[in-house]
């Protein structure tokens, strides 16, 4: 189609306008565009929107993570549980892409589909929990949209999109480092709590530290260690593992070392991004496990900024053999049922590969 003007407009998240545009008409005409034009709604800010250029394509995108969901209706999407009444958060991706070249019908519809896998891509990458939203739009403009001549029909620039193409290779570029960008910034603004579980050698914290470092303010998070550092002489394997952990954390994150007993307050207090390495080592070194859950699920609700908490999941294995062991599995059982209850997402992660696990109904 031939539009002269595009207008992403800002609307209140709990807006309930019949006729979007009705209003999107209206609010072009307020800024005095006139002709025919493309409209998108969102109830992120659109003063935050996140802009990339590559190759001469210019992306523009606003970005709201308030609702993640998965482009196939899966049982395992993360969906919005709000309670009846309570506010929605916004959760909606807009992106707007601007091409100068002219192109051919086929080439613009091959543009919207290499922005979309670029979009997704960047979503997998920052651990928002899906593909998208509900309500994410996708707009690309050429010079001059619409069928080309047949002079120029010979040149592929014009006649492809896909994400190699002369075109499409810029644009998914752009497409991603915006959605990257405003989607951290989006991340980093709100307060979300992400539950990452799974046994021994699973990946679970590799995995965490990624999307950690995704929603880095100035590249500044606040790494929680729980273990206790051992000697190389009293446990040399452990101590190995330690120095492993340290070494692939970036130089510019902080780590603290609380006692067990101080971690409930290092956790509400912390502003910023966080990681908390992780609940299995901090069970094991508590002499009133109940209280302290109790503590910490207080704190984490608590905390205003992104919040990423590694555990180990202990109950697929043998039925521990020793009253000690029985203690801790169940304490660490429980503390995983407590903090899931009140995360934003729980994640399994079994061979490195992260399985979103549904909310309870």
């Amino acid at each position: 189609m031939s539009a002269a003007w595009v207008v992403n407009g800002q609307v209140p998240s709990d807006w309930s306008g019949r006729d979007p545009v009705i209003e999107l008409s209206r609010r072009a005409q307020e800024q005095g565009l006139e002709g025919p034009g493309v409209g998108l709604m969102t109830a992120a800010k659109v003063a935050d929107v996140a802009t990339a250029e590559v190759g001469g394509v210019r992306v523009d995108a606003t970005v709201g993570l308030g609702q993640p969901e998965l482009a196939s209706p899966s049982r395992l999407a993360v969906r919005d549980h709000s309670p009846a009444g309570e506010m929605r958060r916004p959760g909606t991706i807009n992106i707007v892409a601007q091409v100068p070249s002219s192109l051919t019908d086929a080439a613009l519809v091959n543009l919207v589909a290499t922005a979309t896998e670029a979009k997704a891509q960047a979503l997998v990458e920052i651990g928002s929990g899906g593909t998208g939203t509900a309500t994410d739009a996708v707009v690309v403009t050429a010079a001059r949209p619409g069928r080309v001549d047949a002079a120029e029909t010979s040149s592929a620039e014009r006649l492809y999109g896909g994400p190699r193409s002369a075109w499409g290779e810029p644009l998914a570029t752009a497409v991603h480092e915006a959605v990257v960008a405003g989607g951290r910034r989006d991340l980093a603004g709100r307060a979300r709590l992400t539950l990452v579980m799974g046994g021994a050698r699973s990946g679970k914290s590799a995995l965490a530290e990624r999307w950690a470092a995704a929603v880095a303010v100035d590249g500044l998070v606040t790494y929680v260690a729980t273990a206790q550092r051992p000697s190389a002489a009293a446990d040399a394997d452990f101590a190995a593992r330690i120095a492993a952990h340290r070494r692939r954390r970036p130089s510019s994150w902080v780590t603290s070392e609380p006692s067990p007993e101080e971690l409930a307050a290092v956790v509400a207090t912390t502003e910023g991004p966080l990681l908390v390495d992780s609940l299995g080592t901090w069970m094991a070194r508590l002499a009133d496990p109940a209280t302290a859950i109790d503590g910490l699920v207080s704190a984490l609700q608590s905390r205003a900024g992104p919040t990423f908490v590694v555990s180990d999941e202990v109950g697929l294995g043998v039925h521990p053999p020793t009253d000690i062991g029985r203690r801790f599995r169940d304490g660490l059982g429980r503390a995983n049922e407590a903090i899931a209850a009140v995360a934003d997402r729980v994640v399994l992660v079994v061979a490195g590969r992260p399985l979103d696990l549904p909310h309870l109904p």
